[in-house]
């Protein structure tokens, strides 16, 4: 027996690689990487990340799309193939920006109630289609959840700085995060929905329907521009937000037993939600004052490079140098210049959460930085 489950769920992750989502992925994480790499170098002059490493961070939503499996799993979700075709289309369309399940949703309904295809559509999904419905909404909850979890715990994780103008014409530093998840979703199909090249697969018998079970690739995407405040805070912002969102929207579609009502209550309200976190973020980042701008008595780091001295010394985004040698910095040009006192040690004096001086001290080999790694704005 426990061999045959193993079987059917071998032959679920094959067919996930016949998605083109899959692949979707993989191509979009790349071009991530390239981009990013390319600003760095005109900006900074160097990378900080490998061109790859948007890649490494796409499989950080691998265990948690295991675990939604599993809670898809024990209660019994279950998807028609054709709102499988409405998520991926939904999703290549919409290139991530806001919630594809959800316009999936929508779509299924728009199509069975008014359009000329509905008919077929309703023959396929009834006498279920409720049930159904009900099983994307609860999957949109899940997926809410993870996404918050994810932008809290990984989105400020090794951001990349940039540098641009202000309105005013002058330079300020921000962050960008841009993160795209994937998540293997575990899913149990209709035989009836089937294509004619999926009939050799393994199937089950299950309330008194017959079932097949395939994994599915959710893309999960999250890209901000930060200026008035660190990654850190903006991230557990956001994702907190989210995950109070999921609370809502799993409560209404799980209320979708008792009337279809709610269900359509769960969709509108988890892409309006969506929609309203992000605006939100939107227009504090534009009232609110940019965190890394030159200042008059130092200088706030806006990221450091990896492995340098700045690093090693515990140097991290956001923190205010004061001094460099015994000189006081403003700007990039000063900090060079204070180097040059001393080529082969430096001393820092820093500014803690308290503001209150720290005083840092390194040598300086000859295969260092020459401005210790650190990356501001002037």
């Amino acid at each position: 027996m426990f061999q045959d489950y193993v079987i059917r769920l071998s032959k679920a992750l094959m067919y996930m690689s016949f998605n083109p989502l899959l692949y979707v992925g993989f191509l979009s994480v790349v071009l991530m990487g390239l981009l990013r790499v390319k600003r760095e170098r005109k900006q900074l002059h160097r990378k900080l990340q490998p061109e790859l490493f948007e890649l490494k961070m796409l499989f950080q939503g691998i265990i948690f799309g295991l675990m939604v499996s599993f809670v898809s799993v024990v209660c019994g979700i279950a998807i028609p193939f054709d709102f499988i075709v409405l998520i991926e289309i939904c999703t290549l369309v919409l290139l991530l920006l806001f919630h594809t399940l959800g316009f999936a949703t929508i779509a299924g309904y728009l199509i069975v109630n008014y359009t000329s295809f509905g008919g077929v559509f309703y023959e396929k999904v009834s006498p279920d289609y409720h049930y159904f419905y009900i099983s994307m909404a609860v999957l949109m909850g899940l997926l809410l959840f993870v996404e918050g979890h994810l932008i809290w715990w990984k989105a400020h994780q090794k951001t990349s700085p940039s540098i641009v103008k202000s309105n005013r014409g002058r330079k300020m530093g921000m962050k960008i995060m841009n993160r795209l998840w994937l998540l293997p979703i575990l899913v149990v199909i209709p035989v009836k929905d089937i294509p004619l090249n999926l009939e050799a697969a393994t199937f089950f018998a299950w309330n008194q329907t017959t079932w097949i079970p395939i994994f599915i690739p959710i893309l999960i995407g999250f890209g901000i521009k930060v200026k008035t405040r660190p990654t850190v805070e903006m991230s557990k912002r956001i994702g907190g937000s989210i995950f109070v969102l999921a609370i809502f929207v799993t409560g209404l579609a799980i209320a979708g037993l008792i009337n279809l009502y709610f269900v359509y209550a769960s969709v509108i309200l988890a892409i309006l939600g969506r929609f309203c976190v992000q605006m939100v973020h939107f227009f504090q980042e534009k009232n609110q004052t940019p965190l890394f701008l030159q200042i008059n008595n130092g200088v706030r780091v806006l990221d450091v490079f990896p492995d340098s001295p700045a690093e090693k010394l515990g140097v991290r985004t956001g923190t205010f140098l004061k001094s460099v040698n015994g000189i006081d910095v403003h700007s990039k040009k000063d900090i060079y210049e204070a180097l040059q006192k001393n080529p082969t040690y430096c001393k820092l004096v820093i500014l803690d959460d308290k503001l209150l001086p720290k005083e840092l001290q390194t040598p300086i080999y000859e295969n260092d930085h020459h401005e210790l790694g650190i990356i501001v704005t002037e």
